[in-house]
């Protein structure tokens, strides 16, 4: 036996088509039979029939009955076995006996999934017919004695009961037109064990009966919508079509009113009546298509599935079948076309996805759905018996008494898309279509369709849609287009064309969107043309405007910017210009045509976008600054210090040019240009000197010098230097006769004498002002001082002799001092008498006497307090403090008696028990190395470091005394008549204790200085902090 398995499909077609390979993976034996039952069918070789078991009945007898549904196939035989093969399974193809009984296998129904089926029997026609309910999962089947002696014809099974619960439900339809529905448990569901236990249940009640013209039930189909409210039955007979709706029982549906088409002719195979329905599946599992096979033809419909009963109660069949049409059964090779009818009729049918098929006796035919042509008629004598389709796969199957076999479709779509270019159903065509050549050829069909009925742009918009290779020529169709004048519709193609170019194609796109642009611009203009006078424009106008800036934002990266402006420009499309280079970021293109237009503010618009480099504010800054100076100055302080102020110089030197043209008004531009200096000067402290010396260029041509002062006063560094450029300030306040700010320059250089002689000339309280500025050289303020009193004098010279001495007088008082009368006699005149002087020289004496006696007074102060002080030196030596031995330490509260902390000392040999320690004259008492730790804390810098250095120095020499010392004692005493070496010993000694006494004499001089808890010292530790470095860990701790 030889076998293909399921998955092998595909390369038998593959093999059969090229007919250089055997039909499946396992080759079948070489006898000729076998090779003419393999062989393809059909003149463009569309179909093959391939033999899936030459021995299928396996020795149970002819096989009877062949059903299939989720790749497996159950075959029922004569002699009452019912085989199940899974071609699932990609390594081989596995058979299952799934139930052997006594009688004739009559008719075998499996469900979609291929796991329940229902079977059955009889004895030839002896015995009354059995039924039993057959699944994959049960040791054996389960009879239904309710319908024994009944005929079962037909049955539908429930899709929403299968693999969904525990058990499922089908209908069966039997020969005398009556409807049972059967619902069984599943053993995988709630049995205990492999097989159908006694408490699995097996319901069948009859829930409908065909009225009127009760004959055998053929088929019979469910389908369930509106969330299985809704159940819609439709059931066929050998003449008639029943359809029934209702809901949600089964018993509700049949007993509803029954709608029926019926044909007069009736089909009779071996002289027994015969019909077949067929549903075609969507791949949701919803029925699409009906087929209904009759005596007089195909009965074909669409499944309007959703109409409510009310719909179908008031009307006809089309309320449920839709698109209802009989297709006759095509004529044989050998019939005459002038027949009524057929001489043959097929014996069975299937339905796939494009095609019907048809079995004859000796034949085979297909039909295709959409064109009803006959697609293959092919002679295939074997005595198939029915075809059967498996609605998962689609596969489709046929048997004879010994071998299976499988009708394999060779891409049945391939030519799809034809024919329904031919009905000019050009969605569906394009649906079909493979290649892109084929979508060409659709597209351009239904082009020419468009431009035929005058439809301009709907046909350029599919011409568009082909492709260079296949399609028509670019130059073909825009001459087309050309010629009848239609700009819209080239448009539209140069469009569609544009988007369907890839990005690569830089040139092609670049070439197109130039055109387009042209385009564009032209409809603009024959747009405005059409604008009445007195307006400025239409809807119309206004609308092709916005296409115009639409286009060129979209297409920005195909238009070449050269091109671009040039057309823009040509045009006079000075404002899309300016939106194009706007766009495109050729701000510099933007802001040149906009400042030719004399709109600043649109320029300055442009300029402020955040990619705008300060290059083009530096570049554009004199025009716009010549022709709007406030928006443009209001711009730049926007821009803040992203600007620098000395490349804008060249814009603030405007100003300056035009005001040397005769008859120019400049006012405004300069108080702008000043207005940026202040800010960038004194808010955001610009420290470049020429900036500086812009400002004072443009305050000396004011006609004041107040804000040339404050500037003046104001624009100086911490360090007293002036931002500018002092001499280049001078110069300038002296050519335009700034005389007062020469004045202050003068005294901020130091050159008071200048100053002062300048502002002589200007204004006597200026001078007196500058006079004073030299605040910390009382000679050259005297000698300032002089000279303005010098001008006071030659000035009061043309008055009386009186005046001018009270005049005098007057200005000595202002000198506060510093001027006597006798510095200034020396500039008087020779003709003023002393008669006139007597009074200012008596005032001067009065004040002379008056300083003696204060002088004779703080003598004698002086005098006193010296005497008090030698009186403390000489009862200085006899002041004592007495400490008692309970007298305790300021630092430590230990009595002097008891030892304070070790202090760095040399060895004493001083048998007294007390140890060193100091008094203060504020009664303070402590031992020597408390109030060494004391004054150590409290000292700090130089005089710490060397109290430190002098410790090391005490320490270090008290080593090597001690040392020497015990050198000294260890000496033997016949050693002491060897005169060198003793002598030697006593000095080294004696220098080792005179620098340890003069090191110890300067600590003490620092420690005893002063008291460390009511001196300077204490004084001084304000300024520490209360937690020192050393105290970091306890720092630490406290932390929150």
């Amino acid at each position: 036996v030889d076998w293909t398995h399921r998955s092998a499909r595909g390369e038998r077609m593959d093999a059969m088509a090229r007919d250089d390979a055997p039909l499946g993976r396992n080759s079948l034996p070489s006898s000729s039979s076998l090779t003419q039952m393999a062989r393809p069918f059909g003149a463009w070789r569309r179909a093959a029939v391939a033999p899936l078991d030459r021995s299928a009945s396996r020795g149970h007898g002819n096989a009877t009955s062949l059903v299939a549904g989720s790749d497996a196939i159950l075959l029922g035989t004569a002699r009452g076995a019912l085989a199940r093969y899974d071609l699932r399974n990609e390594a081989e193809t596995t058979s299952q006996d799934v139930w052997t009984g006594t009688s004739r296998v009559r008719k075998v129904f499996c469900d979609p999934t291929g796991v329940h089926a229902v079977v059955t029997s009889d004895q030839e026609g002896r015995n009354p017919s059995t039924h039993h309910v057959c699944h994959t999962k049960a040791k054996r089947a389960r009879a239904l004695p309710r319908l024994k002696g009944q005929v079962i014809t037909a049955v539908a099974w429930n899709r929403k009961s299968l693999g969904r619960g525990a058990s499922t439900s089908f209908v069966m339809g039997t020969a005398k037109g009556a409807v049972y529905e059967c619902v069984v448990d599943d053993p995988g569901g709630t049995g205990t064990g492999n097989g159908v236990t006694r408490r699995e249940k097996v319901t069948v009640k009859q829930v409908g009966m065909l009225s009127g013209h009760p004959c055998s039930i053929q088929g019979i189909h469910l389908e369930t919508f509106d969330d299985g409210k809704q159940v819609c039955a439709i059931v066929v007979t050998s003449t008639r079509l029943y359809v029934f709706q209702g809901g949600p029982t089964l018993d509700q549906v049949f007993a509803g009113e029954e709608h029926f088409v019926e044909m007069p002719g009736e089909l009779l195979v071996n002289g027994v009546p015969h019909s077949e329905l067929h549903v075609h599946l969507t791949k949701n599992k919803t029925a699409d298509r009906l087929v209904w096979l009759t005596g007089d033809g195909l009965y074909c419909g669409r499944f309007g599935v959703g109409r409510s009963k009310g719909e179908l109660r008031g009307g006809s069949m089309e309320a449920f079948v839709t698109d209802q049409k009989l297709i006759p059964y095509p004529f044989l090779g050998d019939q005459p076309r002038e027949d009524e009818r057929p001489s043959q009729t097929p014996i069975s049918a299937a339905v796939t996805e494009f095609h019907y098929l048809l079995l004859y006796q000796d034949r085979i035919l297909a039909l295709n759905r959409v064109s009803e042509e006959l697609i293959f008629d092919e002679y295939f004598n074997q005595g198939l018996v029915a075809l059967v389709r498996d609605e998962v796969t689609g596969a489709v199957y046929s048997f004879n008494e010994s071998t299976i076999f499988e009708i394999i479709l060779y891409d049945e779509g391939q030519d799809m898309w034809e024919i329904y270019l031919r009905r000019k159903e050009w969605y569906l065509a394009i649906q079909h279509c493979r290649t892109q050549s084929q979508k060409d050829a659709v597209y351009n069909k239904q082009a020419e369709e468009a431009f035929a009925k005058g439809d301009l742009e709907a046909s350029a918009a599919l011409w568009a849609r082909c492709s260079h290779v296949a399609g028509p020529r670019f130059e073909e169709v825009t001459l087309r287009l050309i010629r009848t004048g239609h700009r819209g519709a080239l448009s539209t193609y140069l469009l569609r064309k544009l988007d369907n170019l890839p990005r690569l194609e830089r040139p092609q796109r670049t070439m197109l969107a130039t055109w387009l642009l042209e385009l564009y611009l032209d409809a603009a203009y024959q747009e405005e043309l059409k604008i009445p006078p007195g307006e400025l424009s239409t809807p119309t106008s206004r609308a092709a405007v916005e296409e115009l800036k639409d286009f060129m934002m979209d297409q920005k990266d195909d238009l070449d910017d050269g091109t671009t402006l040039n057309l823009l420009a040509g045009y006079g499309r000075i404002e899309e210009l300016v939106y194009y280079a706007t766009a495109r970021a050729m701000y510099d293109v933007a802001c040149m045509h906009m400042i030719q237009e004399g709109n600043a503010k649109r320029a300055i618009a442009v300029l402020r976008h955040p990619d705008v480099s300060p290059d083009l504010w530096y570049k554009f800054g004199p025009d716009l600054f010549l022709l709007s100076p406030k928006e443009t100055v209001d711009a730049w302080l926007v821009m803040g210090k992203h600007l620098d102020p000395k490349h804008l110089l060249p814009a603030l030197l405007v100003s300056e040019k035009q005001s040397k043209k005769p008859g120019a008004r400049t006012t405004e531009q300069e108080s702008e240009a000043q207005r940026y200096l202040e800010v960038v000067i004194f808010r955001h402290k610009c420290k470049d000197v020429a900036v500086h010396n812009l400002m004072l260029q443009l305050l000396t041509r004011e006609d004041t010098e107040t804000d040339l002062l404050r500037y003046l006063s104001n624009a100086v560094q911490p360090d007293g230097e002036p931002y500018y450029d002092i001499q280049y300030a001078l110069r300038l306040c002296l050519e335009r006769a700034r005389l007062r700010s020469c004045c202050h320059l003068y005294a901020t250089q130091g050159m008071f004498q200048e100053a002062v002689s300048l502002a002589l000339k200007v204004d006597l309280e200026l001078a007196k002002s500058v006079a004073d500025m030299p605040a910390d050289d009382e000679g050259m303020r005297r000698k300032l001082w002089l000279m303005v009193a010098k001008h006071v004098i030659q000035l009061e010279s043309e008055g009386t002799t009186r005046d001018q001495v009270g005049n005098v007088v007057s200005f000595l008082k202002e000198t506060d001092g510093l001027l006597k009368l006798e510095d200034i006699l020396p500039f008087f005149p020779d003709t003023v008498l002393i008669d006139d002087l007597k009074g200012a020289v008596g005032d001067a004496l009065e004040e002379y006497s008056l300083k003696i006696e204060d002088l004779k007074r703080e003598m004698d102060s002086a005098t006193k307090e010296a005497e008090v002080i030698r009186k403390d030196l000489r009862e200085l030596p006899c002041r004592f403090v007495e400490v008692t031995p309970e007298t305790r330490c300021s630092s430590c509260n230990k009595t002097m008696l008891c030892p304070g902390p070790t202090a760095v000392r040399a060895p004493s040999t001083d048998r007294l028990t007390c140890h060193p320690f100091f008094v203060f004259p504020c009664t303070h008492t402590f031992h020597e190395g408390c109030l060494l730790q004391e004054v150590l804390e409290k000292l700090s810098g130089e005089a710490r470091a060397r109290l430190e250095r002098l410790q090391e120095e005490l320490a270090q020499d008290s080593k090597e005394l001690a040392q020497l010392q015990r050198q000294y004692m260890q000496l033997p005493a016949g050693l002491s008549s060897m005169g060198a070496t003793i002598p030697d010993g006593e000095e080294e000694l004696e220098e080792v204790s005179r620098k340890i006494e003069r090191n110890q004499i300067q600590v003490n001089e620092l420690v005893s200085s002063a008291c460390p808890y009511c001196s300077v010292l204490m004084v001084g530790t304000l300024t520490r902090p209360l937690v020192g470095p050393e105290d970091r860990k306890e720092l630490v701790e406290w932390a929150i």
